[in-house]
C-alpha cells in the first residue's frame, strides 16, 4: 500500500497490496465525520492501519471531530420528549453515538428524565389527565406508574391541597397567587374550591 501527497509517493507498508491512498482525502473523510471503521472499509484497509496513518501524519482526532459535530447537531434538539430514533433520523448519527453523547453531556436520557418528572407529578395533587397532557404521554402510562409506585390516594392528596388553599385564601391570597405559591395550576385551585363549595370535597 502506498500513501501519497502532491509532494510525492511514500511507501507505507510493503505487506499490503499496492493501493494508493491520499492523506488529503483521508483528512477530508475525518473532517467530514467518517468513523475509523468507515474509512477502513472505504480504502479496503484495516482499522489499525487507519490509526497508524492518523498517528504518523498527525491527522485530526476523529473522536474530537465527531464529538463536536454531535454537539452542534444535538445541543438544540435534546428535550424531554426527544426519542433516540427521531434524533438519529434528524442528525444522521447512530443511536449508539447519540446515546453515548447524551450520557456524557447530560447524564440522563430524555425519556428517563421525563419519567422522573412524571413520578414527581403523580405524588402531587395533579390528576392523571393533567399529567398525561403536560408530558404528552398516554393516560394509561400515568395510571400504571401511579399503581406501580403506590401513589393512588388522589382524594387524600386533594384534601391536603384543599387545606393549604383554604388557609392561603383566608390570608387574602388570590387564586393565581395560591397556585404560584403551591406550584400547581390555576385550574387546580379553582376546581378544588368549586368541589369544596359544592360539598364534593371536604378538607382533611
Amino acid at each position: 500500500m502506498y500513501i501519497y501527497e502532491k509532494t510525492g509517493t511514500n511507501q507505507y507498508n510493503l505487506n499490503f497490496c499496492a493501493n494508493k491512498i491520499s492523506i488529503t482525502k483521508i483528512k477530508q473523510d475525518i473532517e467530514g465525520g467518517k468513523t475509523i471503521s468507515e474509512i477502513a472499509k472505504l480504502y479496503n484497509i484495516s482499522e489499525r492501519s487507519v490509526y497508524n496513518i492518523i498517528k504518523q501524519f498527525n491527522l485530526p482526532n476523529i473522536k474530537e471531530i465527531i464529538n463536536q459535530k454531535l454537539n452542534d447537531a444535538l445541543s438544540d434538539k435534546i428535550n424531554e420528549t426527544a426519542s433516540l430514533k427521531a434524533l438519529s433520523e434528524q442528525t444522521g448519527f447512530s443511536i449508539y453515538a447519540i446515546k453515548k453523547w447524551i450520557k456524557e453531556h447530560i447524564g440522563m436520557l430524555p425519556k428517563i428524565e421525563k419519567r422522573k418528572k412524571i413520578l414527581e407529578a403523580i405524588h402531587s395533587t395533579k390528576l392523571n389527565r393533567e399529567i398525561a397532557e403536560e408530558y404528552n404521554v398516554p393516560i394509561n402510562t400515568v395510571k400504571s406508574l401511579r399503581y406501580e409506585h403506590n401513589a393512588g390516594n388522589i382524594k387524600k392528596k386533594k384534601q391536603e391541597c384543599l387545606n393549604k388553599i383554604l388557609i392561603l385564601q383566608k390570608n387574602g391570597l388570590s387564586g393565581r397567587k395560591i397556585a404560584k405559591k403551591l406550584n400547581i395550576n390555576n385550574s387546580t385551585v379553582y376546581r378544588l374550591l368549586k368541589q369544596y363549595r359544592n360539598n364534593e370535597l371536604m378538607p382533611d
